[in-house]
């Protein structure tokens, strides 16, 4: 059951994981920090118009923009065993020759990560500052 293929396979599930998982993460911590760790949990329930979290239509773009941006940055620094040599360009510039073969390294995590807080950022940070300032006029 533990042979070679799984291990790859296995490996393969954990890369797609943290192509999602890790964007999401500096969103969310970059919103967190945005907003100085206060959130309204009466406003967080609301799925209505009235909500002060509502964005346009009630989908925050610059979020989903940032995951994107995230996620092709995670991808392209994987090295998973799926992908084509050439889509995954910073994996293969930063790897290393150990033993007469090639080991590629995997900074998905860390690019995905700061990739998406950074384009959550420069992307929603104006609208984050403009919510947390009306939200703290309602209040």
């Amino acid at each position: 059951m533990f042979n070679s293929q799984f291990s790859t396979l296995l490996k393969d599930f954990v890369t797609i994981v943290i192509v999602w998982i890790a964007p999401w993460c500096g969103i969310f911590l970059t919103d967190w920090l945005l907003r100085k760790g206060r959130y309204d949990p009466l406003g967080l329930q609301d799925t209505t118009g009235s909500s002060p979290y509502w964005s346009t239509g009630g989908v925050v773009w610059a979020a989903l923009g940032a995951q994107v941006l995230g996620g092709i940055a995670a991808l392209a620094s994987s090295s998973a065993s799926f992908l084509p040599s050439w889509a995954n360009p910073i994996s293969r510039h930063t790897s290393t020759t150990s033993m007469g073969f090639l080991q590629l390294s995997d900074v998905s995590v860390f690019l995905g990560l700061g990739v998406g807080a950074l384009a959550y950022l420069a992307l929603g940070g104006a609208a984050v500052r403009r919510q947390e300032a009306r939200r703290l006029r309602l209040a």
